[in-house]
């Protein structure tokens, strides 16, 4: 009877094994490249590593207090930098695309630049580079504060966008009209104020500028600046009486691609953070 039990225990014993290295290769096949999330490399890994445990190993968590869960956020940690790893391995392979000078080339923006009317508006030019220091800066963003030699009418805040890289000038806005009273003390007119802004601009640039009524509760309207070969280069919009905004398209597309050259820019300067931790 006691060799028979001997036998017995250790058939079940081999059993055992037998069955962890099964799993240990089937388990060994979990790696980031087959996984699109993190979250889903990270369970399969830690999956993979409870199978790996001996049977000693998982006794010995079970007698520790918090032992199986202290088990688990190890394998998490460890999972979590393999992915990190795996994805710089990646980034660092692929070709990293350089700033682009213009959408189209330079000489090509310059030649945009030079062939269109609406040059800027409140004294600020399209596709200048003022030099950024000299303005407040709006928080994290490219949009900085400056005082017009002439404010218009009763706007009182005004700024301009530049592009992230380059810092060329694509957008100018006037807000925060006031409503007060004016120095005569007559209350202010909105209405009459409205016809004097829409004429102001109309007559400005009723030759070169198509007009485009908007459809939003409050009274505002487009004026539309095409270039040769008929698409919308510029625009003004006025929303009244809250803003009215000047915008060079191309240059608008040159924000957009640069913005998407510093995120992952940004996104490798993380990933190397999180290998330097390592």
């Amino acid at each position: 009877m006691t060799a028979l039990r001997i036998t017995v225990v250790a058939c079940a014993a081999l059993a055992g094994l037998a069955l962890h290295a099964q799993a240990f290769f089937r388990a060994g096949r979990v790696d980031p490249a087959n996984y699109s999330s993190k979250e889903a490399f990270v369970a399969a890994y830690v999956d993979q590593e409870l199978s790996r445990l001996s049977p000693s190993q998982i006794a010995e968590d079970r007698r520790k207090l918090g032992g199986e869960k202290a088990r688990k956020k190890q394998f998490r940690q460890d999972a979590e930098r393999k992915w990190n790893a795996a994805k710089l391995a990646t980034a660092q392979a692929a070709p990293v695309a350089a700033a682009p000078a213009a959408p189209q080339g330079e000489a090509v923006l310059q030649k945009h630049l030079a062939g269109l009317p609406l040059p800027g508006l409140f004294g600020i030019k399209f596709g200048d580079t003022p030099k950024l220091g000299e303005y407040e800066r709006m928080g994290n963003s490219f949009t900085y504060v400056f005082t017009p030699a002439k404010k218009f009418r009763r706007f009182g805040r005004y700024v301009f966008s530049v592009t992230p890289i380059t810092h060329k000038v694509y957008g100018i806005r006037a807000s925060n009209m006031s409503l007060a009273p004016g120095e005569d003390g007559v209350a202010f007119d909105m209405n009459k104020e409205w016809e004097i802004v829409k004429g102001i601009f109309e007559k400005k640039f009723k030759k070169e500028a198509k007009v485009d009524v908007g459809t939003m509760v409050c009274p505002n309207f487009r004026l539309l600046f095409p270039g040769a070969d008929g698409k919308v280069e510029r625009e003004i919009q006025v929303v009244f009486p809250s803003s009215i905004t000047a915008v060079d398209m191309k240059l608008k597309a040159l924000a957009e691609e640069e913005r998407q050259v510093l995120a992952r820019k940004q996104m490798d300067e993380s990933v190397n953070e999180g290998l330097d931790a390592l």
